[in-house]
């Protein structure tokens, strides 16, 4: 009698925390850094208190759960609304990145990096020099990289300056988290200044009522080999000629900002709650795979489907959250027969209805609408 006594009062304990824990939305402003512990917390630190004032939830570190961190193979990454990599350096003794090769993290993180990009050739979190500057191009970053997430749901990323050791892997770790295959341009250079070469370089770099210019603001540089929709070359290291030095700024403007995008009704459901899933400038009549994946993950992947109509709108209310998806975040991936492709992403975690104890009393839990 006792253990069933106990179990119940349980259950109601984490169904009252629950009810009590903000929507996604309340949620949304709040920023993650990732930290690897013992390693240039230097770094961290800067990166933090830099864009800390802009975030009402304030930063987390993210690692393994240690020191601090949240662990990046549990946390709900989608409260984010934007991730942060500093510029770090596997070597002989340390590999910072190694976490972020890790399959599943990096699986994990690719599920909900569905935001802005910005990969910046660059060190701005290392050095007392030009600090403000420095500080000030942090916030431009995070601010544009995490502009879209009331439509995407999922945070941007900041990419920092890779200086591993070995020039020909660095970068090699971004294709896991937004499958971008960026290479290394590891010829020296230096620039105290940029060349924009469209909207996005001309906005991330605006500053003072001019553009950022500070001692070795740049260095090196990247590319893309093998090319990549959707992404942007958005400015070149200042040379003091005509010509632009190598290519220091790469931008991508995130899911939902093309012709195709997928939403929900709602951000936050309750089990027994009908999820309504709309698309909107798909192609007349194009077929939609709808996949549903979980985190944490409780059973495989669900597959729906719809059709977009001769406008390239379509609906679909198929899927109805049950209670043991309750703490889940579900990442919704609308591909079209067209190769044409939108995420968003929906939790289950508003409403508990209620908690049978021993003997038959039923307590009902009931926040309300989010």
């Amino acid at each position: 009698m006792r253990t069933i006594l106990t179990r119940a009062a349980a259950i109601f304990a984490a169904a009252v925390a629950l009810a009590a824990t903000p929507s996604q939305s309340a949620q949304a402003q709040k920023a993650l850094v990732y930290c690897p512990v013992g390693i240039d917390e230097t770094g961290c630190t800067a990166i933090v208190n830099a864009i800390s004032t802009r975030y009402l939830g304030g930063v987390d570190k993210g690692w393994d759960g240690t020191n601090g961190t949240v662990d990046l193979a549990t946390v709900d990454v989608g409260r984010y609304s934007v991730f942060v990599v500093p510029s770090l350096a596997d070597d002989s003794t340390e590999s910072p990145y190694a976490k972020l090769r890790n399959a599943a993290i990096a699986q994990r993180l690719d599920n909900f990096l569905t935001g802005r990009i910005v990969l910046w050739s660059g060190t701005p979190d290392q050095g007392s020099a030009s600090r403000t500057e420095k500080d000030a191009l942090l916030v431009n970053f995070v601010a544009w990289a995490d502009a879209n997430y009331a439509t995407v749901r999922g945070p941007g990323l900041v990419v920092l300056q890779d200086q591993s050791e070995n020039s020909a892997s660095r970068y090699g770790w971004v294709a896991g988290l937004v499958g971008i295959h960026v290479v290394a341009d590891a010829a020296t250079s230096s620039y105290a200044g940029v060349r924009t070469l469209d909207a996005a370089g001309g906005t991330l770099m605006s500053y003072a009522g001019g553009q950022f210019a500070f001692t070795n603001m740049a260095s090196y540089g990247f590319y893309l080999p093998a090319g990549a929709a959707g992404i942007s070359l958005s400015a070149v290291g200042q040379t003091g000629t005509s010509t632009g030095g190598q290519v220091v700024l790469i931008t991508s403007p995130g899911g939902n900002t093309g012709t195709a995008v997928v939403r929900t009704d709602r951000d936050d459901y309750a089990p027994g709650d009908t999820v309504t899933m709309t698309g909107t400038g798909w192609q007349a009549g194009e077929q939609i795979t709808i996949t549903l994946h979980e985190d944490p993950l409780t059973h495989g992947d669900r597959t729906l489907a719809a059709r977009a109509d001769a406008s390239g709108k379509w609906v679909n209310k198929d899927f109805v959250p049950e209670l043991h998806d309750v703490g889940v975040r579900f990442v919704l991936t609308a591909l079209g027969s067209s190769g044409v492709r939108a995420q968003t992403t929906f939790t289950d975690s508003r409403t508990v209805n209620g908690v049978t104890l021993n003997g038959g009393a039923t307590v009902t839990v009931s926040p309300g609408e989010s």
